[in-house]
């Protein structure tokens, strides 16, 4: 198996904002973008893309950790939790 490298940048240049990680030889994007941050995503050009979303969290019932999968075009303003 061979090497890869994987490339994140800091969008806020703090480690607990928001990323955007890079695999080398694929073509997507993987970003992290904790939910007090979504409001600052507005403006992201490359948050107009199609994309698989998980929204990770804890029931408020329960206190389990949950994750909500799903996949389709979706613009960074249309975002809500």
């Amino acid at each position: 198996m061979r090497g890869k490298t994987i490339r994140q940048f800091l969008i806020d240049g703090v480690a607990d904002g928001r990323w955007v990680s890079e695999l080398s030889n694929w073509t997507g994007k993987a970003y992290k973008i904790p939910r007090t941050y979504v409001n600052l995503c507005e403006d992201r050009e490359d948050l107009n893309n199609t994309g698989v979303y998980f929204l990770f969290g804890v029931d408020d019932r329960t206190e389990e950790q949950q994750v909500y999968c799903t996949c389709w075009p979706r613009k960074a303003s249309a975002m809500s939790f």
